[in-house]
């Protein structure tokens, strides 16, 4: 699958930096919201309690690159954050007992509701 907003160490292919999101289209919706299903589930939500400073530094640029999708389809495809947010919920089911996944996906989005 092509990842369309994020730069990815497989793509080696020399191209001229522009904005992201200036090369988005609508019809590359259904690609940017499944490849943020994909990290929303795959994200390491107890990076930030790590004493190694790798994996700390890892998380945190993994988060961004949510963050960076999350933007993308609320400011420039301009979705539904209601939406949106309730799709991310229900993709990653409540890991730690104290409600860190959840905690932690809601906080990334009080700038647009």
């Amino acid at each position: 699958m092509k990842n369309v907003f994020y730069d990815t160490p497989q793509d080696k292919v020399e191209q001229p930096k522009r904005p992201v999101f200036a090369t988005i289209e609508h019809e590359d919706e259904a690609i940017i919201l499944s490849n943020l299903l994909d990290d929303v589930y795959v994200h390491d939500y107890s990076y930030v309690m790590s004493d190694d400073a790798r994996v700390y530094e890892r998380g945190r640029r993994h988060e961004d690159r949510i963050k960076k999708g999350i933007d993308i389809l609320l400011f420039h495809l301009k979705n539904d954050p209601t939406t949106l947010l309730k799709q991310l919920l229900e993709c990653r089911s409540e890991q730690f007992i104290d409600g860190l996944t959840h905690r932690t996906i809601k906080s990334w989005f009080p700038l647009y509701m």
